[in-house]
């Protein structure tokens, strides 16, 4: 241990006592073993807390937020609290492969990586299923002009070095709640330069606690605000590569709630695309069925 680097492991709580076990084993059992742990509860009224301080490993720092706040200042106020060089993320519902941390710190033997991501898997508990996000490598190296729809960074394989958020500009939008991720490291995609491993080093959990139209709309609400503040992408293509997608999320928000016909003239109204041909795929499949997927967009 005394030739690796800290790494700090932010993970954020709120009610999150259902898999937290597991998610909790799988850094315990990390083959990299110079990290922290920083468990910053945002107000959780569960069990959290108990099966937190079941761990008796003197790397897990549990701190207790004063009040409740977005997801993203409660990273940001974590991060505060953290020593390591390099800052990764695991939410309570996430679990890593037992070298993940090892694979991904190799990486930053590169004075130019600034951000180090990989592959994951996506695991559907409502119906027993497994896929891998992305079935094409990942791109890498100088990514700041990324065609948005290879965007494909889960925040729960990432390691970034500190450094970063040692200046203000880079640190969390304390508004968001769903895209905080996706805005910041798009801005840090002008500045370095990124390495991924290409093959799954985490699993997400899609399950019933994780989606509701509540959060929909917001993500909708978050992507609509970030389109008109982002500086960033200038070229039409991406810009409309957004309105796109909030246009297919509110297709897909509308058959959720059961509005099918209204569904099906806005999905009429769309031109020609692949997301066209998804959502008359969709408008066929029984509503109950959909809220079993979930994994639609």
């Amino acid at each position: 241990m005394k030739n690796q680097p800290l790494v700090s492991i932010i993970m954020n709580c709120y009610n999150g006592e259902k898999f937290l076990e597991n998610s909790l084993k799988s850094i315990v059992n990390q083959t990299y073993k110079n990290w922290e742990l920083i468990f910053w509860d945002n107000c959780s009224i569960d069990n959290s807390r108990i099966i937190f301080k079941s761990f008796s490993d003197k790397r897990f720092r549990y701190f207790y937020s004063s009040q409740y706040t977005t997801l993203y200042k409660a990273r940001n106020k974590a991060i505060a609290k953290s020593k390591g060089k390099y800052i990764s993320f695991c939410d309570t519902d996430d679990m890593w492969v037992e070298n993940k941390l090892e694979l991904q710190i190799e990486k930053f033997k590169n004075p130019k990586i600034g951000l180090v991501y990989s592959n994951y898997v996506i695991q559907n508990d409502i119906i027993n299923k497994k896929k891998i996000y992305s079935k094409k490598n990942l791109p890498e190296g100088h990514l700041k002009n990324l065609n948005l729809k290879d965007y494909k960074i889960g925040i729960l394989t990432v390691i970034l070095r500190r450094y970063f958020f040692s200046k203000k500009k880079f640190s969390f939008n304390n508004n968001y709640n769903i895209i905080g991720d996706f805005d910041l490291f798009l801005r840090l995609q002008q500045f370095t330069k990124f390495a991924c491993v290409q093959k799954p080093l985490a699993i997400y959990r899609i399950h019933q606690n994780n989606f509701s139209i509540k959060n929909y709309n917001l993500h909708i609400k978050e992507l609509k605000n970030w389109l008109k503040f982002q500086k960033i992408f200038k070229h039409k293509q991406q810009v409309k590569f957004i309105i796109d997608k909030i246009n297919y999320m509110k297709v897909i928000l509308k058959i959720y709630k059961g509005s099918k016909i209204k569904a099906f003239f806005c999905t009429i109204k769309f031109p020609f695309s692949l997301n066209k041909i998804k959502l008359f795929i969709i408008l066929l499949v029984p509503l109950f069925i959909l809220k079993r997927i979930k994994d639609i967009n």
